[in-house]
């Protein structure tokens, strides 16, 4: 890899962790998570026109993995963003410094806890509102650019 596509992936994986975790990736997340793409390159790639861009949006900061991952999530699941992000997600569940943050059990009252459920649940639908208003015209601009020609 050169220079540019290793700053690259240090600031996506960044990214994703600061997405995933509300922190930053250590050493140790930041050197799996390079080896981890690379061995996945080869199965996972953004082929399409919306691939490259829910990525390429995604790229650009924390809020921005939020939508696109929201649209990826309904409509792209097999993408390469989802790729990254579950790639992301089996490498911090298996960090010492950050593994629990998903084994803790969080406890509210009852009535905290639905609102706080409602909550989010409010807030994925107006992400994903916005995603689709965002990525659904781009979706359409990839069936058509990215079909295959007719043989003839």
């Amino acid at each position: 890899m050169n220079s540019s596509s290793d700053d690259l992936l240090s600031r996506e994986c960044d990214i994703f962790c600061r997405y995933l975790t509300r922190s930053a990736p250590s050493a140790y997340l930041r050197h799996a998570y390079g080896r981890g793409h690379a061995s996945m390159a080869a199965t996972c790639r953004a082929d399409s026109l919306i691939d490259r861009a829910l990525l390429g949006f995604a790229r650009s900061g924390v809020a921005a993995v939020g939508l696109a991952d929201a649209y990826a999530a309904r409509f792209r699941r097999g993408s390469l963003l989802r790729c990254k992000l579950i790639l992301m997600l089996a490498l911090v569940e298996h960090d010492s410094a950050r593994h629990h943050a998903f084994d803790q059990a969080r406890s509210a009252p009852r009535m905290a806890a639905v609102a706080m459920l409602v909550l989010a649940g409010m807030a994925w639908a107006l992400r994903l509102f916005v995603a689709i208003a965002m990525f659904g015209p781009v979706q359409l601009a990839s069936i058509v650019t990215d079909r295959p020609a007719p043989h003839v």
